[in-house]
């Protein structure tokens, strides 16, 4: 709120741009607290201040305020605001700003179902982004999610682009963006697309990888449910899982719903076990197990 009261004061005199940027950071801010109105109040006075602003500010404009758009399940309105945005970040070209709007196309389009749609933006978000730019793994991660609900013929060709920006199989990816979580989380998603396309033993290769990376990378949550994926993709796979689990179970830093979870995972039996430590994992405490 203090900010919130500070803001009009800390912009008076400056450029169309910083003010039109600095209203709409606020409206952001308003939006992730839960003050929908003062979020469109914000967001309104920040498009009024960029009609006098450069090009590639009012499409940062555009780029916050669909956000509320689609929260609000609005995705034609966020589609077109997306697109505006679009147009306008591309007469001044920013690989980085057309990257993010092309991200948040993916979403909209994969929040309304069209999977094929979102795959094309989240390419075309990876096409433009700079090379070790924050939001790449972002948009090899969607992209990989979404080539996960199309049919074989385009999830190939999803693994093909992929390959040629360095973003497929886990030496690539490592070698891109090193033992990361982004990079355990893309090699999990590739791991998930090709034992759906029936390439077990690549797939339970990234899984594995990815797994253990996590475990390594202290994510203990991802570790798990990451292995609990390669048992599903394997009969085999519980020689794997098993020391993963084990030592999380064992592990006095992994965090308390995880470790109980692993726990009871350990000594549980039958084709359940898998969905028991999920569904912990996933929605919290269940009877029988205990949490600090």
């Amino acid at each position: 709120m203090a900010a919130s009261k500070l803001l009009p004061e800390l912009v008076v005199g400056a450029s169309a741009d910083r003010q039109a940027n600095a209203y709409s950071c606020l409206g952001t801010a308003r939006f992730m607290t839960g003050d929908l109105s003062g979020a469109a109040a914000a967001f309104e006075i920040a498009e009024q201040l960029a009609r006098e602003a450069t090009s590639s500010t009012q499409a940062v404009v555009l780029l916050r305020s669909s956000s509320m758009v689609l929260a609000e399940a609005r995705f034609e309105v966020a589609e077109t605001i997306l697109e505006k945005a679009l147009g306008l970040a591309s007469i001044s070209p920013s690989g980085a700003l057309i990257g993010r709007i092309q991200i948040k196309r993916g979403n909209v389009a994969f929040r309304r179902g069209d999977f094929a749609i979102a795959a094309e933006h989240f390419g075309s978000a990876i096409d433009a982004l700079p090379a070790k730019h924050y939001l790449l793994p972002v948009a090899a991660w969607n992209l990989m999610l979404a080539a996960y609900h199309l049919d074989s013929r385009q999830a190939r060709s999803v693994l093909r682009f992929m390959k040629h920006h360095d973003l497929r199989c886990r030496r690539q990816v490592a070698k891109r963006l090193k033992k990361t979580v982004p990079a355990c989380m893309i090699c999990w998603a590739e791991g998930y697309l090709f034992g759906k396309l029936g390439n077990q033993r690549h797939a339970v290769r990234c899984l594995a990888w990815a797994a253990n990376t996590l475990f390594e990378l202290g994510a203990a949550r991802e570790a798990a449910l990451c292995a609990l994926d390669l048992v599903s993709f394997e009969a085999g796979g519980f020689g794997k899982v098993f020391p993963i689990i084990s030592a999380l179970a064992a592990d006095p830093a992994t965090p308390a719903l995880t470790r109980d979870a692993a726990r009871l995972w350990l000594v549980s039996t039958g084709t359940d076990r898998g969905e028991t430590l999920r569904n912990l994992l996933l929605h919290g405490k269940k009877a029988g197990v205990a949490s600090d």
